[in-house]
């Protein structure tokens, strides 16, 4: 502030006009203060937000002693002018000015009002000031308080999001146009920079997040409970908010409850409005008895007064800029819930215990959670609690330091270029003066103040607010080489300092040297893709080679806890300050390297660097000269930051580190961070680091070296000690996990010194036995017995162990790693006796702050503090007192205190499961528990925590008794399911754990899918049933992973495989050889994106002829079949062991692959369930060849036809001939069919144009049904077209119509005006009543045309016909029976003759036909697989025996080979019926065409004559029939 105030003192009088600027120069009057004029458009805080802002502002920049304040109004009170006036506040009231908007007439100051800035807000006041700049030169200050854009997306008015860009636009150009651009709060400080990037004012946005409102800090909040629960919401209620601000949620939040002492308290209607409001609140579930709707009042008192009387305030917006009415609340001791998407919400997950109440969620279910925890404990602990949040935001955001950043900021901006030449005037005199050795060379003249944008990748540009100007020219290179060559010796001394080492913790006389017990870790790099981490080990001078040569880069390094990332930092550091590091290494030759502690950053990275490096007595001047080298972009690519720890960095310090880390200060610096893995985590995401590197910790040979030095640095006599612990480590498998971390190997050597028993297998034994030697030597040391059973001596220390754990997990509650003095002192004052500061599990040592250090305690190391809180919540949770997730988020538990947790589970064993079911509990309840998504943290969480409870199995079950595996998992680049195939692997073995049995693996291009993940995902799933791969080429190598996966499931029943391409021969025989081993395999699916060549058939035929269930094939073709492809499609049919196949053919079937199937299915097969689907085009040749195999085939049960594309013309019979030959022996399902029923409901599908202003409709339609269109089908058929105007129509109708249909589709076609042409084409029977119907309407209308391909006319009462199909002829007697007793007209038969029925079929039908006098009509089909020609002799003798007949129709499909002319028998007989009128012949077979004609022209009793041989009409013949 000095520094400020000297500018200030020389800080020119700047006029309102040029001419009053000379005068103010050339006169003898001169202010020394900054004129700053607010532009508002009220005193008062009446209508919030703004106004508050607005005058809070004005009142706290009046009590800088050297700013002058006006606030520039269009009306107040001479009562707003005295209380201004009290504050030193001068109120100007602007002229009014006819026909514009009170806030237009600030548009314009008074002549005589002089002013240097001009502070305006949003677009509402701050488009004046572009007005008031051009006449007044002064300098403009936009402040920024919503982001229209975000508003928009929730508005409820027309055109939301349309304005809301507009709003947007504006407020973004107002922006570039000021001199300076403030945010209230960091969300509009991050969303305003990121608009103002394009134009490189990104880095210029000030974050201006407002401070405690002072008049409300006095607000009495009573203690006792009430009855009733009252929750306060802020807003208007109007229908253009409501939603955006949460309202729905808030009172939905309450009815969730079910509880009616909650009340929702809604402040701030419109007046008038206060019904309207409370009806639309209601309407989202609460009841009228929990609300209270108030109007806006504007006494700032009275509010007052409402935050005493409420218990809670909530601000559940869906988006919000900052959020005051909140912050006022807050201000007031009131406890509060705000939404994460907001500034204030932004703002207090940086403040100390504040993230509870931050809800990062707009389920009203959550803020239901969120009140009722709040209303959960005691009044006087959240009132409390509540007035910590508030002193600890009040340190972080304080509106005196960020009004004096901002008057900083506007006397920078308004001194100009003068005021820089007159500071580099005297400062090039103030270093003359300074002790330096001499120098000849020319000064470095300062260079150019425009922005500098980088040359290098990923760069920002450079801002002089964010770096500010050197107070020192650059040196000259011999002043830097001595300047710097003074620094070193510092730092070189600092570091020496910390490099003598305390091994153990608990004793600070015993010291070692680093290079006495360093030994090397192997570091590893990871990919920056996808994080994962490479074998290849990389060394320590040689990590920042990965990158080209001059690149300024940014390196994290990983490591878990202990690893010895802060030892790797300090050699670093020790290597360079002595010049250890080697030649040959390719590690730039850093002029600086900065090793700062994360935890004991507090302050801006430059403060942090003269904290923790630089003596407390270095003078001033050296230390801006050093932070001037820094900040010289020429020394920059010359410095290395280390920042150690960046999981310890207290969360309201991240602002410092940010800006560092997003390359918005030191720029050009190298920056090197060390963090834990599961902070490194959110690093990654955060940052772009150039470099990712994991500390593993020591290999075998480096952890036996250690634990070598560690014995011999001791006590050199016990090295034997050294070599027993060697062995045991590697006799016991167990240890191997401890032996690689350099923290655990210290404290097994330290136990192995003088503990007797077992060591330890895991890492909170480990911690539980260096507590009971920590204990033993405390006792030893006092001259105490120590009890000789270990749980006698924790129960003696019971009390002073969880003490310090109480201390330690209030600590880490609020990011601290050390407690003050006084903190430990109140503990012992509640607890007498208690010895917590003695035991050697804490140690007082002064911070590495050299600014005043404050005497602190700090844990042994950060795992000390962690296993110390994890005995404390292991002892709450064994005793049922401590709820968990009344205090903490799930995830908080998996990544901020994971360590603590998994603590937990090792002190609690057996016992963890009361861990595992409150974490069940919470994310069962919770609802979005999912373990496909589950994050990295979670998953590792789990399986390590499970391990260490020493009850894997237990605990697993325990928690997967609530969130079950789900039975489907699946893995690849559009799948983020990795992380579960950890915990799978880990409770692979547990047999009372359900586990996935379905398992699907999409590699989306070739390489996408590493083979350890395939191996490593097949592998987790012991119970594995069914699995899917999806790939797009099938090689050796993944067939390999497949395999190796594979090799010890027994449970694979179902395997599907999906290739884009062919398959390499290889890989066909490994996947054959997988699946033939596969015992219980019963279903293959195999799917070829491309051509199907015929390596295939290798992938399957192994399995079928093995030793397996496999019964099942399912293929799948997309693409054409090779010659080959086809041949081992015929072979793969006629597999003894293939007994259902599913063939799904995505293309129009080829004749090649039709005649194979044929061969492959005609007669007896091993295959009794046959699927074959054509989504293409099946030809008449193709259809006829698959008919007359599948009407051949005796072995099938099963069948399943179905055509989706271009359906051959036969189709009606062919499903005809195989429903008939096939019924009653085969199940048997067609698509389409024409013997279904199309419903109103099928219809009501059909949508047939989209009917929308601005969209084109279709005009021209073809719609092709297949089954009987009954009377409602058509009905719906018809109001669907209806809805679409068309203009041409065309109807295929293939089935059966009902006598409605006409009638329907007449009156249809009457009331189309726009209908033009109507085509109904029709290949089924109707009967005389509909065709007349048809035909008249054809004649009377001309847009209607007919079309009627083979049909036959029947008389209406045929529909009431008996249909039947018999097989064998004992079924003929009780079928004629039933004509008999019924008195039936018709009758349709239908007679598979084949070797199998008796002979004498004929007969008995003559004998039926001879009895049944009412039989008029018959419909005969015989379909014949005989040989034997004298059947039809005996057919047209029992036809002969019928008196009654007059209608015939007789149709014979012939499937065997009998000699020509078996046909003329039978016209022979039928030639003689003289009851016959009407006569339907249709033989699908070869004969005398002729010969027909000549004796069928005999039957002078026809009317009726249709004869068809082979799908042919005799057109011929009936010329010679007629002439007759």
């Amino acid at each position: 502030m000095s520094r400020l105030m000297e500018d200030l003192s020389s800080f020119p009088n700047t006029a309102s006009t040029s001419q009053e600027d000379h005068e103010s120069h050339s006169g003898s009057t001169s202010s020394s203060k900054l004129r700053v004029t607010l532009l508002s458009s009220e005193w008062r805080s009446t209508k919030g937000g703004l106004s508050t802002i607005n005058r809070e502002l004005a009142i706290q920049l009046a009590k800088h002693p050297s700013v002058e304040v006006t606030v520039y109004l269009p009306q107040c009170s001479e009562e707003d002018k005295q209380v201004a006036a009290s504050h030193n506040v001068q109120i100007v009231l602007a002229e009014k000015r006819p026909g514009l908007e009170p806030e237009l007439w600030l548009s314009c100051l008074p002549k005589d009002h002089v002013v240097d800035c001009v502070i305006g807000h949003g677009a509402v006041l701050g488009r004046q000031v572009q007005i008031i700049k051009h006449h007044h030169h002064c300098k403009w200050i936009q402040i920024v308080h919503t982001a229209p854009e975000q508003l928009g997306m929730y508005k409820e008015y027309e055109e939301h999001i349309s304005r809301g860009e507009d709003k947007h636009q504006v407020e973004v150009e107002l922006c570039k146009l000021a001199d300076q651009v403030a945010a209230v709060g960091p969300k509009l400080a991050e969303v305003f920079s990121g608009y103002l990037r394009p134009c490189g004012k990104d880095q210029d946005v000030l974050n201006f997040t407002p401070g405690i409102f002072s008049e409300f800090a006095d607000v009495n909040q009573a203690t006792e409970e009430r009855k009733a629960f009252n929750v306060l919401v802020f807003g208007r209620g109007d229908n253009e908010d409501f939603r955006l601000k949460g309202y729905d949620v808030a009172a939905q939040a309450i009815a969730e409850l079910k509880d009616m002492t909650y009340k929702l308290v809604f402040v701030g209607a419109t007046r008038g409005e206060e019904e309207k409001v409370a009806k639309k609140l209601v309407e989202q579930g609460i009841g009228p008895t929990q609300l209270t709707v108030r109007r806006f009042n504007e006494s700032r008192e009275q509010l007052a007064q409402l935050f005493s009387e409420v218990d809670l305030a909530i601000m559940p917006s869906r988006t919000e800029g900052f959020g005051l009415a909140a912050l006022e609340a807050l201000s007031a001791g009131l406890p509060v819930l705000v939404s994460g998407n907001s500034g204030l919400g932004e703002a207090l997950k940086k403040v100390p215990f504040a993230s509870s109440c931050v809800i990062e969620s707009e389920d009203p279910r959550d803020w239901a959670k969120a009140i009722k925890a709040v209303r959960e404990k005691d009044r006087n602990l959240r009132l409390l609690e509540i007035e910590i949040i508030r002193e600890q935001y009040a340190k972080m955001y304080s509106w005196q330091d960020h009004c004096n950043r901002l008057v900083e900021r506007m006397l920078v901006i308004s001194q100009g270029s003068n005021a820089d030449e007159q500071n580099l005037s005297e400062e090039a005199a103030v270093i003359c003066q300074d002790e330096k050795p001499s120098s000849s060379g020319k000064r470095l003249q300062k260079g150019s103040t425009k922005k500098r944008q980088s040359s290098k990748k990923g760069k920002r540009l450079l801002s002089s607010s964010n770096i500010p100007a050197p107070k020192y020219p650059r040196l000259l290179k011999d002043e830097a080489g001595w300047f710097i060559s003074v620094v070193v010796k510092f730092l070189k001394a600092e570091y020496k300092r910390r490099s003598h080492l305390r091994p153990l913790f608990w004793d600070s006389t015993f010291e070692l040297p680093l290079y006495d017990v360093y030994t090397r870790l192997k570091i590893v790099s990871r990919r920056k893709a996808d994080f994962r981490v490479h074998d290849n080990e990389v060394n320590v001078f040689d990590i920042f080679t990965a990158l080209d040569k001059g690149e300024d880069v940014m390196t994290l390094v990983e490591g878990s806890p202990g690893i010895g990332k802060t030892t790797f930092c300090l050699k670093l550091a020790y290597d360079w300050a002595h010049g250890k590091i080697p030649a040959e290494c390719c590690f730039p030759k850093f002029e600086l390297m900065l090793l700062l502690k994360c935890r004991d950053i507090h302050k801006d990275i430059m403060e942090t660097i003269s904290e923790q490096l630089l003596p407390e007595d270095t003078e001033e001047r050296t230390k801006e000269r050093l932070f001037d080298f820094i900040k010289d972009i020429h020394n920059q690519e010359k410095t290395l930051i280390i920042l150690d720890g960046l999981d310890e960095l207290p969360q309201g310090s991240e602002q410092f580190v940010d800006k560092l880390l997003q390359r918005r200060i030191l720029s050009f610096c190298y920056v090197l961070a060390t963090s834990r893995q599961e902070r490194g985590i959110d690093v990654r995401r955060k940052y772009c680091f150039d470099i990712l590197l994991e500390i593993k910790g020591f290999t075998e040979s480096d952890a036996f070296e250690y634990i070598r030095k560690h014995f011999k640095n001791v006590d050199p006599l016990h090295s034997p000690k050294g070599e027993s612990l060697i062995k045991e480590i590697q006799e016991n498998t167990l240890l191997h996990a401890l032996r690689n971390n350099p923290l655990n190997l210290l404290l097994l050597c330290v136990i192995y010194e003088d503990y007797e028993g077992n060591l330890p297998s895991s890492r909170s034994e480990l911690y539980q036995v260096i507590v009971l030697c920590l204990l033993r030597r405390h006792c030893a040391k006092h001259n105490l017995e120590a009890p000789q059973d270990n749980n006698v001596l924790e129960k003696q220390f019971e009390e002073s162990i969880l003490a310090l754990g109480e201390l330690a997990w209030m600590c880490l509650l609020s990011d601290r790693y050390c407690f003050r003095e006084s903190e430990l002192a109140e503990l012992e004052r509640r607890y007498k006796g208690l010895v917590s500061r003695h035991v050697g599990l804490v140690y007082k040592e002064e911070s590495l702050r050299k600014i005043k250090p404050q005497h602190e305690y700090y844990f042994l190391h950060k795992t000390f503090q962690e296993y110390l809180a994890a005995a404390f919540i292991s002892h709450k949770l064994r005793g049922h007192e401590l709820r968990l997730f009344e205090h903490l988020r799930f995830h908080e538990l998996v990544k901020k205190y994971r360590e603590v947790f998994l603590f937990v589970s090792g002190i609690l064993g057996r016992d963890a499961n009361i861990l595992f079911t409150q974490i069940g509990e919470e994310l069962k309840n919770n609802g979005e528990w999912d373990w496909v998504t589950c994050t990295q943290e979670a998953a590792t969480f789990f399986t390590k925590s499970f391990s260490e409870s020493g009850h894997a199995e237990k605990m697993a079950k325990t928690l997967c008794s609530y969130i079950p595996f789900p039975t489907h998992v699946k893995i690849g680049l559009d799948y983020e399911a990795d992380n579960i195939y950890h915990v799978l692997e880990a409770c692979k073995t547990f047999a009372n754990v359900q586990k996935p049995v379905q398992l699907t693996i999409v590699e989306s291009y070739v390489g996408a899918l590493s083979h350890e993940s395939v191996v490593e995902s097949i592998q987790s799933c012991s119970q594995l049933q069914t699995l899917s791969i999806f790939i797009p080429a099938m090689e050796p190598d993944v067939a390999k992973a497949l395999h190796n996966g594979l090799s010890g499931n027994t449970t694979l029943s179902e395997f599907t495989l999906q290739v884009s391409d062919s398959i390499h021969y290889d890989a066909s025989v490994a996947i054959g050889e997988l699946l033939a081993a596969r015992k219980a395999l019963s279903k293959v699916t195999l799917q070829l994106d491309r051509v199907w060549g015929e390596n295939w058939t290798s992938a399957i035929e192994p399995a079928l002829s093995a030793d397996t269930p496999l019964k099942s094939v399912d293929l799948q073709v997309r693409g054409s079949l090779s010659d080959t492809a086809v041949y081992g499609l015929g072979k793969l049919l006629s597999n003894k062991a293939l007994s259902s196949l599913s063939l799904n053919i995505f293309g129009d079937i080829q004749e090649r692959e039709a005649a194979a199937i044929s061969r492959g299915i005609t007669r007896q097969t091993a295959v009794k369930s046959l699927d074959l689907s054509v989504n293409g085009r099946l030809s008449l040749s193709c259809a006829n060849v698959l008919e007359n195999s599948l009407l051949e085939n005796r072995s099938l049960n099963d069948l399943v036809l179905i055509v989706r594309g271009e359906i051959p013309d036969n189709w009606q019979s062919v499903v005809e001939n195989l429903r008939s030959v096939k019924k009653g022996s085969v199940s048997c399902t067609f698509h389409p069919d024409p013997g279904s029923s199309v419903t109103c409901d099928q219809v009501a599908y059909f949508c047939p144009a989209v009917v929308e202003k601005g969209l084109e409709t279709k005009q021209h339609l073809t719609v092709v049904i297949w089954g009987e269109l009954k009377c409602d089908g058509a009905e719906a058929l018809c109001e669907v077209l209806v809805r679409a105007p068309l203009t041409s129509l065309t109807l295929k109708l293939y089935g059966k119509l009902s006598d409605g249909f006409a009638t329907i589709i007449e009156r249809y076609a009457r009331g189309q005006n726009t209908l033009h042409s109507l085509t109904i084409d029709i290949w089924d029977d109707l009967t005389s009543g509909t065709k007349t119907v048809l035909q008249e309407l054809s004649r009377n209308n001309e847009t209607v045309q007919l079309k009627l391909h083979g049909v036959r006319v029947v008389p209406k009462e045929a529909c009431n016909a008996l249909d039947v199909c018999i097989d064998n002829s004992a079924s003929l007697t009780p079928v004629f029976s039933e004509v008999k007793n019924t008195r039936k007209e018709r009758i349709n038969l239908k007679i598979i003759n084949d070797d199998e029925v008796i002979s004498d079929w004929p007969r008995l039908l003559g004998d039926a036909l001879a009895g049944t006098t009412s039989l008029t009509t018959l419909d005969l089909t015989v379909s014949n697989y005989t040989m034997n020609p004298g059947i039809w002799k005996y057919l047209g003798d029992s036809l002969l025996r019928s008196s009654s007949l007059t209608v015939l129709s007789l149709t014979i499909s012939n499937y065997s080979n009998m000699a020509e002319g078996w046909e003329c028998t039978l016209v022979n007989s039928l030639a003689k019926m003289a009851s016959l009128t009407t006569l339907s012949l249709s033989i699908d077979d070869r004969g005398g065409e002729e010969k027909f004609g000549e004796d069928l022209m005999a039957v002078k009793s026809l009317s009726t004559l249709s004869v068809v041989i082979n799908g042919s009409k005799l057109t011929y013949f009936w010329g010679k029939f007629l002439r007759k």
